[in-house]
């Protein structure tokens, strides 16, 4: 007979942390009832990586001589060479007086607890999932048991009337899916599932489609299509799989909800290689074919896998009173039952799923609250977006601040670590991503980098060198210390390979050659570091790391760490922080005080929790990939097209943006600072514009590259940084030239004069409009211009009159002398100037600006009388009109021929914006006088200028830092045009407040064609000018709008304090009320039922 009850999780083959996650609310569920019927406490039982008085997975696969991996979420184990000692260690803590309630055992510990002897009963969702409540399967090891189990048996017939009503309403009731979903008839739907689940473990690996690719496209030969469904849980981890599948010409990804497909007629089979989705398809009358096995088997046959459907009963003491009675004395309890059965376990577990596609209630759920999420988002949510939390000071009259947190933090965030050195006697630093960082989105991504290097030593074919490297350690037997070594790993993964071992030295070799490359300092960690040294601490270096002291020692000081006082290694002292033994061994050593000690670290559970364990004072300073991963979305942004030139520019950004992890404002993509915009979001667009530069000039066999003002002062930067990947990479040469310049010196006749005002111009004196256009000045010609039509040289002309535009012709045939001998003059000049500069030579050359219509190439050309190159960040479609084969060619970046009219290309929605990225600090080149170049002033454009610098530095120091670090093995890469802009297309289609008001009074000028100064953003005050950038002046409104509400919730709040004061000295307000409305007032009113408080929202705030 039992005596003791655990409720528990896979506590052999399961993490800790999901454990505890399975296993708390079953406990909560079922030790009423089991008390009730049996008298018996039922209690948690779960494993622990660090209490040594309770069961510890690491030691019960220790005696065993199989080494744990605690970060696997599902540790797989092969039962069989479990020896008697572990399970000698088992049962001190579970005896054979124990029932185990278990919650998804796999099948290996269900054995081992069959072999020792021990009672369970294991549950496990079921598989259908379509009832009025959620389904479980229950098994026992004990025959009687699961005998008793019988008397709940839930008929499966329900499952086929629930599906048919689902099959039938999926055309005919409330939700009609059916005529929506386009699917070719007799097609097969392959199920996706999770990359880390028990239901797809074979001999410890984690089993998906491709490992099953023959059957695959067998089901493509037999079908007329194969549709493959992932799980929705996924995001982005199965994109090799994805990959795959759209690489079949037979089969497609499709993203319907899984019940509409299995109740569509078209879709024949459905495959999967453990997905319950299968059992489900059955009773939708679909063939089905398990490529794995099912979860479990339903059935009433006693076996380990078989498995009997129970309902609601489990919830109930009579349940537990039948089904026990043969293990333990139990007491009879009524039968009883919810008075209304639907939803009562999905609602309590949340267990929701799908369901909202097949329930008309869960559907209407979460319209509203989707409805709900929006109305909250518009009135408060906005707000805390936009406008962090606005603290309220405790005075009488209240004042609402409107500030950012991140402003704050960045001001105290390393002063307050910097007061816990102050209070130390010992201060302890990690190393990797505290000290040091890696130019990588994740430390593994080395591996990637190493591959064709590792795979060459190796010298036989392997597919995944970063997974043979990561795995290594597991074959790693017998270690003497809780580190298994950078040696002790080659060894066993040489071994493993069957190759010969010094290989293994040679591998060990190439990987520090790629961790010294990759290190840097990181700034912060170095500042508190100099900071503990110079206040007179004792410097300790602490790490959990493979590799040996020598190569540490040789890393720390090539960043700039030369002094320390002790540094510790788990690869040296055999113990690790992330088990929390290395603390208390440092602290012996060292004879200091826990409370003496200060640890300063970026992993929360090794560098925080260990530490704090032991009490030893703690200071997070979080890895800066992931710190920027949580204030903002920029990284996943990043695309540039290759693997693993994403993985580097992530980690260039991540590291630059977040090394301080106090002073990047949240919810923005670069932190409102335009140096941030360049480096961040630009930088990787000029670096593949660059090199596409350098791939077609070699192409072309060109000699020399003209980089023409004002835009190609940029290129030109980014350009001669990349160079330096290339011997090879022709010259490159600033060259000025602008649509004013170029044009005016190419004109010799009359109808050129005539073509040169036949440009779109706005309404402007005929005085201005021949300076703008060509610098020709009407004065002293006031005879000729009244012959002409015109009453003085003030009167004001508009391009789109037929009137003015003829009298303009007029005006030209009785000035054409004149105005060809200031052409000649300008086009004197200019030439002397290109000549000395090269271009006029007969070297093949090309030419680079942001392009659009080739107006200029066409110009220069006829100027220069030989053919050009002109390469192009985006043409436009009339460019074939202006580069004939005699003029030359025309190649396009990121859009070659764009119909700006009609495209949904970024570029075409956005070009000012674009513009904007590659104009220089300088006016824009007029012409040469006496042989100085004339450039437009400035003077009204100084926050463009400085905007400007600012931006066009981050650019080059982003592409200095790419190349100069990581050159050699980056330069074979290709970049995706439209994967390098996809950051900066996304910020123009999304922008926070803060970002887009970067762009606030940034302006251009265009007197060539008579504009105005035009503005990309415009102030809240400024009502004379628009804003061109129209998604940007939407979220500066929407903002104000705020702003204009939280000035008037000031107002509110001032009046209603005296009020509310008195409403807590009378008792009519709660201390708790009181305090939410001092520290939120908005927030205090929002949520208030009473009417009173509704009024003052809709008409004093939200008006």
């Amino acid at each position: 007979m039992i005596t003791k009850i655990y409720i528990t999780s896979d506590f052999l083959m399961t993490k800790e942390k999901e454990q505890f996650s399975n296993v708390k609310w079953l406990y909560e569920l079922l030790k009423r009832p089991l008390e009730s019927c049996t008298g018996l406490n039922s209690r948690i039982f779960t494993s622990s990586l660090t209490a040594v008085d309770k069961f510890s997975r690491i030691a019960f696969f220790k005696n065993s001589s199989i080494e744990l991996d605690i970060h696997k979420t599902q540790f797989y184990y092969d039962d069989e060479v479990i020896n008697d000692n572990s399970l000698s260690y088992l049962t001190k803590f579970i005896d054979k007086k124990t029932l185990i309630v278990g919650y998804e055992l796999s099948e290996q510990t269900r054995r081992l607890l069959s072999k020792a002897g021990i009672n369970y009963i294991d549950i496990w969702l079921h598989p259908v999932r379509f009832l009025d409540d959620v389904l479980f399967g229950f098994s026992s090891n004990n025959e009687e048991i699961f005998n008793k189990l019988n008397n709940f048996y839930y008929p499966t017939e329900t499952y086929w009337m629930y599906a048919d009503r689902l099959r039938i309403g999926a055309f005919k009731g409330w939700k009609r899916v059916i005529d929506n979903i386009k699917v070719k008839p007799n097609s097969a739907l392959f199920v996706g599932q999770t990359l880390e689940d028990k239901a797809v473990c074979k001999n410890g690996n984690m089993l998906n489609l491709l490992d099953f690719k023959k059957e695959f496209e067998q089901l493509g030969s037999q079908y007329s299509k194969v549709y493959y469904s992932r799980h929705p849980f996924l995001k982005t981890e199965d994109q090799h799989i994805i990959k795959y599948v759209e690489s079949c010409s037979f089969a497609s990804v499709i993203d319907i909800p899984t019940y509409h497909l299995l109740s569509h007629p078209n879709i024949a089979k459905v495959v999967t290689i453990s997905s319950s989705v299968a059992t489900e398809a059955k009773y939708f009358d679909k063939e089905t074919e398990f490529l794995y096995r099912p979860v479990f088997n339903e059935s009433n046959k006693f076996d380990i896998r078989s498995y009997i459907p129970i309902f609601q009963d489990f919830m109930t003491s009579h349940f537990w009173s039948v089904i026990l009675s043969p293990i333990v004395e139990t007491k009879p309890c009524a039968k009883i039952e919810f008075i209304h059965k639907k939803d009562k376990i999905r609602d309590m577990l949340g267990f929701y799923w799908s369901y909202k596609q097949i329930d008309k209630i869960e559907h209407m759920r979460n319209w509203l609250l989707a409805v709900d999420r929006k109305l909250q988002n518009y009135i408060s949510g906005s707000l805390n977006k936009t406008l962090p939390k606005m603290p309220v000071t405790e005075t009488n009259q209240v004042k609402i601040v409107i500030k950012n947190k991140s402003e704050k933090n960045s001001l105290d965030g390393l002063s307050l670590i910097k007061k816990k050195i102050d209070k130390a006697e010992v201060v302890s630093f990690d190393i990797f991503d505290t000290l040091l960082v890696r130019d990588l989105d994740v430390p593994n991504d080395i591996f990637d980098l190493m591959h064709d290097k590792a795979a060459k030593l190796i010298g036989t074919p392997i597919t995944s060198f970063r997974e043979e490297r990561f795995n290594a350690r597991k074959l790693v037997v017998n270690s003497p210390g809780e580190e298994i070594t950078i040696d002790q790993r080659y060894q066993a993964l040489c071994n493993k390979l069957n190759i010969k071992k010094n290989i293994a030295n040679k591998l060990t070799a190439l990987e520090l050659e790629y961790e010294f490359l990759f290190c840097r300092k990181r700034d912060a960690g170095f500042e508190l570091y100099q900071y503990a040294k110079k206040r007179g601490k004792k410097v300790i270096i602490t790490s959990d790391i493979f590799f040996k002291k020598d190569f540490i020692e040789k890393l720390l000081i090539k960043n700039g760490y030369a002094e320390w006082d002790r540094l510790y290694l788990s690869s040296e002292v055999g113990l690790l922080k992330h088990t929390g033994n290395l603390f208390p061994f440092i602290l012996k050593e060292l004879q200091v005080a826990a409370s003496n000690m200060l640890h300063i670290g970026d992993n929360a559970h090794a560098d925080i929790k260990m530490a704090n364990a032991h009490g030893i004072g703690t200071a997070f300073l979080p890895r800066t990939i992931d710190c920027l991963k949580k204030k903002s979305n920029i990284l996943e942004q990043i695309n540039t097209g290759d693997k693993k030139l994403n993985s580097i520019v992530k980690g260039i950004v991540g590291n630059k943006f977040c090394d301080n992890p106090f002073s990047f404002q949240n919810d923005t993509l670069f932190s409102g600072n335009p140096y941030y915009l360049g480096y961040g979001l630009l930088g990787q667009m000029f670096f593949g514009f660059a090199q596409w530069i350098y791939k077609n000039s070699v192409s072309d066999n060109i000699k020399k590259i003209y980089f023409l003002s004002r835009d190609g002062d940029i290129i030109k930067k980014v350009y001669d940084i990349v160079a330096k990947m290339y011997p090879d990479a022709p010259e490159s040469h600033y060259l000025l030239a602008s649509r004013r310049s170029v044009n005016v010196a190419s004109i010799r006749t009359v109808d050129e004069i005539k073509a040169l005002f036949d440009i779109n111009f706005s309404p402007a004196t005929l005085k201005n409009l021949f300076l703008n256009r060509m610098g020709f000045d009407l004065s002293g010609f006031d005879k000729i211009i009244i012959t002409s039509g015109f009453t003085n040289i003030e009167q004001v002309v508009n391009y789109r009159s037929p009137a003015d535009r003829s009298k303009i012709n007029a005006l030209i045939d009785l000035l054409a002398k004149d105005i060809l001998l200031h052409t000649q003059s300008e086009r004197d000049e200019l030439m002397k100037y290109y000549s000395n500069e090269g271009i006029v030579s007969n070297e093949r050359s090309a030419i680079v600006d942001i392009g659009h219509n080739g107006t200029m190439q066409k110009s220069l050309s006829a100027l220069l009388d030989k053919p050009l190159i002109g390469y192009y960040f985006c043409t436009f479609n009339e460019i074939t009109k202006n580069i004939s084969p005699e003029i030359g060619l025309a190649k396009g970046y990121i859009a070659d021929e764009l119909n700006p009219k009609t495209s949904s290309h970024p570029y075409g929605k956005n070009i000012l914006m674009f513009e904007m990225a590659f104009l220089n600090a300088q006016g824009s080149f007029v012409r040469f006088l006496q042989g100085k170049p004339v450039h437009l002033s400035v003077k009204h454009e100084s926050k463009r200028v400085e905007f400007a610098l600012h931006l066009h530095k981050g650019i080059c120091d982003f592409n200095e830092d790419l190349v100069s670090r990581y050159g050699d093995i980056i330069k074979d890469l290709d970049v995706s045009a439209i994967g390098s802009s996809k950051a900066y297309c996304y910020f123009l289609n999304n922008p926070s407040y803060t970002d887009a008001s970067a762009f606030v009074g940034i302006c251009f000028e265009n007197k060539y064609s008579c504009r105005d100064i035009q503005f990309l953003l415009t102030s809240k005050n400024d009502k004379k000018n628009s804003s061109l950038w129209k998604k940007g002046s939407e979220v500066i409104s929407n903002y104000e709008s705020i702003e204009k509400r939280s000035i008037r919730l000031t107002r509110v709040v001032n009046i209603m304090s005296p009020f509310m004061k008195l409403a807590k000295t009378t008792k009519l307000l709660n201390d708790k009320k009181y305090s939410k409305f001092k520290m939120e007032p908005y927030k205090f009113i929002y949520d208030s039922r009473g009417l009173i408080f509704r009024n003052i929202m809709s008409k004093y705030i939200m008006k």
